[in-house]
């Protein structure tokens, strides 16, 4: 196993989930900022998947501290990074209900909803199996 060394994408992300565990979602945050910052100063071979890891888990948190417009971008940027992996459409689907679910606007609640039932299917189309993204439709129709 290759040991991190102190300014590591991968020392940065295992403080993340150590701040997670903790329940300290604003440290896990910037834990994996950090993480980001570092791994833009790394040449990793597998870096892009990383990075898109990363943007993933920044949504997820996101969504948890009630942010679903930074949790948005942050998917935007892991579907951008690799519009073949279905976790990237599940957060985007994920931050789009939040989205909708807040509102407060028809108009804008039912464009959400839309853009994000487009997103759990197509989450569904890379990964039949995903339970979170039926899940998430299942809420939409419910709406």
């Amino acid at each position: 196993m290759r040991k991190a060394h102190s300014s590591s994408p991968e020392r940065h992300r295992q403080e993340a989930t150590a701040s997670q565990r903790k329940g300290d979602q604003e440290s896990a945050l910037k834990s994996l900022y950090q993480s980001l910052h570092a791994l833009s100063d790394s040449n990793w071979p597998s870096a892009r998947d990383y990075r898109r890891n990363l943007h993933c888990d920044i949504s997820d948190i996101l969504l948890d501290l009630k942010r679903p417009t930074d949790a948005l971008n942050e998917a935007d940027t892991c579907v951008e990074q690799d519009p073949t992996w279905p976790n990237g459409y599940y957060r985007r689907g994920a931050a789009l209900l939040m989205l909708a679910t807040w509102s407060g606007e028809e108009d804008q609640d039912h464009e959400a909803r839309a853009e994000a039932g487009t997103a759990f299917r197509r989450c569904l189309q890379l990964n039949k199996e995903s339970a979170e993204a039926m899940e998430g439709l299942d809420r939409i129709k419910q709406a």
